[in-house]
């Protein structure tokens, strides 16, 4: 079975965009129990793209941590994830 869905919208974010991933709020029972990560993670979106079989967009994002976005990213080694664009949220200085 093929899903086919049509993008409705431009994707929220772009190449270079400055992102929050948001984990589980650190007082949450839940995570407590099943050690879900709590707290933020920063990243750059890397990519973007529509993926038809979930009907919105996809990201790569190059994270740099929970402590924020380095003073120097030359000098710091990313790592790249993906999600879909839905679950990140801008970042505002």
């Amino acid at each position: 079975m093929t899903y086919k869905f049509k993008p409705t919208k431009p994707p929220k974010f772009n190449p270079g965009d400055k992102v929050i991933l948001q984990h589980a709020d650190k007082d949450d029972p839940e995570a407590k129990e099943f050690g879900i990560m709590t707290g933020r993670e920063y990243g750059v979106i890397v990519a973007t793209w529509w993926n038809d079989f979930i009907g919105t967009y996809d990201c790569w994002i190059a994270f740099y941590g929970r402590r924020g976005f380095p003073k120097d990213p030359s000098k710091t080694k990313p790592y790249v994830l993906k999600y879909f664009e839905d679950s990140l949220t801008a970042w505002k200085k």
